[in-house]
């Protein structure tokens, strides 16, 4: 399955529902199922951001340094992308972006760039490891199978005995 890199906090802004556009410097045609990836490193930047208003109140307070990094967090939707110029409303973005949501200050909207727009965001209870990389990439489905196999067919994780790879056995959670 494709997924793409962010970093924190931006990745934990998606999966928690709070970003539903990325922006990026290229456009992708890709559309889909796509995972994503908080990446390892924090920027100084970053970690000061998420001391600030309204990423604060996004992560709910969540600390810098307990922003899960170098795992899958959450799988998205990709819709659509659109190519931002200087006129938002002629991308259609700007009705999205002034409607007193948090996502202009979560993005790099200026002309030239592009909006990545992400639905139905599930984020994993338990993030699973994955090594990320610039751009899209492939995460393989056997590391999805696993992380998502206590997965119902409602979305909800099972709360009973799971498979354990490491003593092929099964353990209570």
């Amino acid at each position: 399955m494709k997924a793409i890199s962010l970093s924190q906090p931006w990745a934990s802004l998606v999966a928690s529902g709070a970003k539903k556009f990325e922006t990026r410097s290229w456009r992708s045609h890709y559309r889909g199922p796509l995972l994503i990836h908080a990446g390892k490193r924090i920027s100084p930047e970053a970690r000061a951001l998420v001391s600030t208003e309204p990423f604060k109140a996004a992560l709910k307070r969540t600390p810098y340094w307990s922003l899960q990094r170098g795992v899958v967090i959450a799988i998205v939707n990709m819709t659509g992308c659109f190519e931002i110029r200087d006129d938002l409303s002629s991308c259609g973005l700007n009705e999205v972006l002034m409607s007193g949501t948090w996502e202009l200050p979560f993005g790099d909207y200026s002309a030239g760039r592009f909006a990545w727009q992400f639905s139905e965001v599930m984020a994993f209870p338990e993030p699973f490891f994955a090594k990320g990389c610039l751009g899209l990439f492939d995460v393989p489905d056997r590391s999805i199978e696993l992380a998502t196999e206590d997965i119902d067919e409602h979305g909800e994780w099972y709360e009973g005995p799971f498979w354990c790879e490491l003593c092929k056995s099964y353990a209570d959670i």
